[in-house]
């Protein structure tokens, strides 16, 4: 059996473990749509739908710099949504290589920013609006030879994200994995773990879509 945590800052449950951690698997959306990063992102606890991440119109040149070279520093502005369709944030870079992103309430308020180095590790630094916490990512290498990325908090690790095939994805959810890959064609892309589920998810979540966006998985 697993516990419910009221995960405030996106409004809508989130079943964890026995042990109170958190394991969302990350699955992109395989439509036949070459210059489209979206994803369902499932909790392997319960197998269920958490959050849907969605663009919306994409422009022309967009489209042809995402199935060029060009497509890593093409610009991005998804919103994720509960599986109701409730907004429950929205994630957009910026900038010239796009390295920088921010972290919207679905009214607008910036809630946070994500700001990445552009090195061999694809360090990256999550400051929450206002102060607090400070969230980085590590990664093992660059680009696509970047398999895990370490997450940690004011310099603590607290989790990790790492990409995985279809066979690891089964693994990990288990029984839910002939229900969800029988539902539609996903790309397996990422596993996201967290000690607690009283994260920053929308810093996180939008960080590992930064990833995505930028490695193409």
């Amino acid at each position: 059996m697993s516990n419910s945590s009221d995960q405030s800052k996106l409004g809508h449950p989130l079943s964890t473990g026995n042990d109170g951690k958190v394991s969302l698997v990350f699955a992109k959306l395989d439509d036949g749509i070459t210059w489209k990063n979206e994803f369902d992102i499932f909790n392997a606890s319960t197998g269920q739908l958490f959050s849907q991440v969605r663009e919306g119109e994409v422009g022309g040149l967009t489209k042809v710099a995402r199935m060029g070279t060009a497509s890593v520093n093409s610009k991005f502005d998804v919103m994720f949504k509960s599986p109701d369709g409730t907004a429950q944030f929205r994630c957009r870079n910026k900038g010239l290589t796009g390295s920088t992103c921010e972290i919207l309430s679905p009214e607008g308020a910036i809630l946070g920013e994500v700001k990445t180095e552009m090195g061999f590790q694809m360090k990256s630094t999550l400051t929450e609006t206002g102060g607090g916490n400070i969230y980085q990512t590590k990664g093992n290498g660059v680009g696509k030879l970047c398999t895990k990325h370490e997450i940690t908090k004011n310099g603590q690790s607290i989790g990790e994200v790492a990409s995985i095939d279809e066979s690891e994805a089964r693994v990990i959810l288990g029984m839910n994995f002939s229900t969800i890959s029988g539902s539609r064609k996903y790309d397996y892309a990422y596993h996201v773990t967290l000690g607690s589920s009283q994260e920053n998810l929308p810093l996180i979540l939008g960080r590992v879509y930064h990833i995505g966006h930028m490695t193409q998985a």
